[in-house]
């Protein structure tokens, strides 16, 4: 069995974390299983899922160079090229840029 993904969520607004939480909170019996865990820590993330349309946090991903993939929520990368789900933020979205970028497939809600 792998080790489940560890996902850092980073200035998202309250509407974007409704979306996005569930990922935490897939019932074990979806096809397939999410196997994502919410981390504080952005150094123990292997995603980190942002607000693309707040500079200060974009500057902070890009200042920290952190090892993890970064998928970015809102209007455009920012001129980083990360990955980017526009607003309104739609789950299966959601579901297809987290699979892409940790290699998991993740099952419908």
């Amino acid at each position: 069995m792998s080790s489940p993904c560890r996902i850092a969520l980073l200035g998202l607004s309250p509407a974007d974390r409704s979306v996005i939480e569930p990922l935490f909170h897939q019932a074990p019996d979806t096809d397939p299983p999410c196997d994502c865990e919410p981390v504080q820590d952005l150094h123990l993330a292997d995603l980190i899922i942002a607000n693309a349309d707040d500079p200060n946090t974009v500057h902070t991903l890009q200042a920290r160079q952190l090892p993890a993939a970064v998928l970015l929520m809102g209007a455009s990368d920012a001129g980083t090229g990360w990955p980017v789900v526009a607003r309104p933020i739609q789950w299966p979205a959601v579901l297809q840029a987290v699979g892409r970028l940790t290699q998991q497939p993740l099952g419908s809600a």
